[in-house]
């Protein structure tokens, strides 16, 4: 297990951006390993001052030599959009790749958004 406490302060433009990041990664195991942070950036400008949140949690699980899959969540509070990429790595012989990816995009503003799902198949040589 390991992580990391980052804050940073300073200008931005004609204001100022204060930054905090929290960091969290764990090995489980040869098979699992996840990675979690947390962002804030804190901005204060003479036209407005507003602060931008991220959240990512990654989840990796090796489940044999020739495959693999991963899971990639964010949300971010200034569009309301929580987005998922998931991936299944396949690799029936070595440089032989299949790869499988989705990702889904759903946002709390409907009407404002859209709700997106492109997948997609790629096998490369």
């Amino acid at each position: 297990m390991s992580g990391a406490v980052e804050v940073r302060d300073g200008q931005f433009y004609e204001g100022t951006r204060t930054d905090g990041r929290v960091e969290l990664s764990l090995r489980a195991s040869s098979r699992w390993n996840a990675y979690a942070a947390y962002e804030v950036d804190d901005v204060r400008l003479p036209q407005g001052d507003f602060t931008a949140a991220i959240a990512e949690l990654t989840v990796c699980v090796n489940i044999s030599p020739r495959l693999t899959v991963r899971l990639c969540n964010q949300w971010d509070n200034a569009s309301e959009t929580y987005g998922l990429n998931a991936r299944v790595h396949f690799m029936p012989r070595p440089g032989d790749d299949v790869f499988f990816v989705l990702n889904q995009g759903l946002t709390r503003r409907p009407r404002r958004g859209r709700r997106s799902r492109p997948t997609s198949a790629r096998r490369s040589r």
